[in-house]
């Protein structure tokens, strides 16, 4: 091999290398599989593309020792400020569409890695989760869990170019607010306030999908939906377990129980509920706050500056805002649900 060809290939080399070099320091420093721990004014509005495996990771890259305690459930949990549980040291593993089946897993995973009992578990407990058909489009925890354990994941990620391409959304969406909902590097989830065309439109649209997934053929009640919790709790004795139901709007609630005729099934939940768990922290409810759209960007989520207040009502049984939430058991469930019967003759679902 002659000196030039060889000076090709030697050229070629520096070039691919300070190309990699590059990319992965980069990635590294945006970070927004959430692999590593540190912080930049360029990280701090992270995007939240996959929270599975984002909030997986997290917990194996950061020190967790300081928590003892963990909250699940779906998008409409992920709001909650994790530092708003008066009294408790609270992670956040709420994740999209998270289904009771995934719980077990998680509690686990984490329950290996503070190496200690926990001493609350807090669920977010949404009455889709009752459904048997409904469509669960993750992988199944364990997916996670193995992958980011992998000696070769990280190495994988900081040369893909994918993982480049979320480095730079997130980069713009602290330069020019692309996205409105976003995390820090703390676990700490926000929703910008969107503006009112853009909140009737996505009330609209996601409230009749969600009216969809209740119809005849898309729903059917989990008749094993008391032993998933049951199992939990066997495995969790020493854990004193927290339970809410989170604050959908008042007129998705009604479309749901009322107008796709699935009352029997939503009375069975809360009783299903306080059969195991003894009491519940029920706050999809018609109240003040649940009947202000205003309180919500869509149908279901409600702004983080609202929802935070479940947190602080449940943790430290603070005096309720708006009538917002009822402690519910045995004693006053039929009471409750007389009078919800009541209340959902004369309510008028905003459909537009």
């Amino acid at each position: 091999m002659n000196n030039k060809y060889r000076s090709y290939i030697v050229n070629f080399i520096a070039y691919i290398s300070i190309f990699l070099g590059l990319l992965i320091s980069f990635n590294i420093f945006i970070d927004p599989l959430w692999m590593f721990t540190h912080k930049n004014f360029l990280n701090s509005k992270q995007i939240d593309f996959d929270e599975r495996e984002q909030k997986t990771n997290y917990i194996n890259s950061n020190s967790i020792k300081d928590f003892d305690s963990i909250l699940l459930g779906s998008s409409r949990s992920t709001f909650i400020n994790q530092n708003s549980f008066a009294g408790m040291k609270v992670y956040n593993y709420a994740v999209n569409s998270m289904y009771p089946t995934e719980y077990r897993e998680y509690i686990n995973f984490f329950k290996d890695k503070v190496n200690n009992e926990l001493k609350y578990i807090i669920l977010g407990i949404d009455f889709f989760g009752t459904n048997k058909k409904f469509p669960i489009n993750f992988n199944k925890p364990s997916f996670y869990l193995d992958r980011s354990k992998s000696i070769f994941y990280k190495f994988k990620n900081l040369l893909s170019y994918d993982m480049f391409e979320f480095s730079k959304k997130n980069i713009k969406n602290y330069f020019y607010n692309k996205e409105l909902i976003y995390y820090d590097r703390n676990n700490i989830k926000y929703h910008d306030i969107v503006d009112e065309a853009t909140r009737k439109t996505r009330f609209k649209m996601t409230l009749l999908k969600h009216i969809n997934d209740f119809k005849d053929k898309n729903y059917e009640y989990n008749e094993n939906y008391i032993q998933i919790f049951e199992k939990i709790k066997q495995e969790n004795k020493n854990s004193k377990f927290v339970v809410f139901t989170p604050p959908v709007t008042a007129d998705l609630l009604v479309a749901l129980i009322r107008d796709t005729k699935r009352y029997d099934e939503y009375k069975r939940w809360l009783y299903d509920l306080i059969y195991t768990f003894d009491k519940v922290y029920h706050f999809m409810d018609i109240n003040n706050m649940t009947t202000n759209l205003l309180n919500y960007p869509d149908d279901d989520h409600m702004y983080p500056k609202h929802i935070n207040t479940v947190a602080k009502i449940i943790s430290s049984e603070t005096n309720k805002k708006d009538n917002f939430g009822v402690l519910l058991d045995k004693n006053n469930v039929k009471e409750y649900l007389d009078e919800l019967q009541k209340k959902l003759k004369y309510y008028e679902v905003r459909y537009e």
